[in-house]
Order: C-alpha cells, then sequence, then structure tokens
C-alpha cells in the first residue's frame, strides 16, 4: 500500500487507474472511461458481450468456432437425467459464465491491441 501511495498518489490507487490503454478504434490516447465503475469494471453490457462472444474484431467464437460445440455438448450432458456427474458439469458451465460475465464488465474488454481472441 506503500508503494501505491508513493506512485499513484494514494493506497488504493492502483497502476490500472493510470494506465493508457488502445481504445477499439486504435488510437492510444488517454481515456477516461477507465475511472467507470470500480478502476474500469462496471456492470456488463450487452455490447461488451457481443465483443466477447460473436464480434468479428475479437470474438471468441469467431476465431475458435470450437467452444460452440463445447457449450452445446455441456449443455447435453446437464440435462441428462443418468449422467452421475451433473453437478460437476453445472459447476464448469457456471465457471465459464462467470469468466464470460466478469471480462465483459471490464471497460477494456477488448483487450488492448493485438489480433486473437480477447482476455477469454
Amino acid at each position: 500500500m506503500l508503494y501505491h501511495y508513493v506512485y499513484f498518489g494514494g493506497p488504493f490507487t492502483t497502476p490500472y487507474s493510470a494506465s493508457f490503454p488502445m481504445n477499439p478504434d486504435g488510437d492510444l490516447g488517454p481515456r477516461t472511461t477507465l475511472n467507470v465503475g470500480f478502476n474500469g469494471f462496471g456492470m456488463p453490457s450487452l455490447a461488451s458481450l457481443w465483443g466477447l462472444t460473436l464480434s468479428p474484431y475479437r470474438g471468441l467464437f469467431t476465431y475458435s468456432p470450437v467452444p460452440i460445440i463445447a457449450v452445446y455438448a455441456l449443455a447435453r450432458r446437464i440435462r441428462d437425467r443418468s449422467n452421475v456427474c451433473r453437478l460437476e458439469w453445472r459447476i464448469i458451465l457456471a465457471v465459464f459464465l462467470f469468466q464470460i460475465l466478469f471480462n465483459s464488465a471490464m471497460e477494456t474488454f477488448w483487450s488492448g491491441g493485438y489480433v486473437g481472441g480477447a482476455v477469454i
């Protein structure tokens, strides 16, 4: 906390709040939207969910369509009443959905300027 106080002006101010990430449109200017919510984390939005999953820019399912089949197979496993591992499959699905929602709550969900899937 002393480090954060000395270098960033407060014990609870993080380096993330002082960063200059690349915007989705490509410019490298400082963003005032990093102050949204708590250090750039807010509520998930439909736009960020679209951007993470199906967007041609950085969508997970666009760059790697295999998870679509995995989610379908996972849903079938959960619905199968004869499967003894239904609880484990539900936990796996919950972790996957939590990760998607967590990343969509980030203001910089697109994860900077590189080619490929985002931070998922």
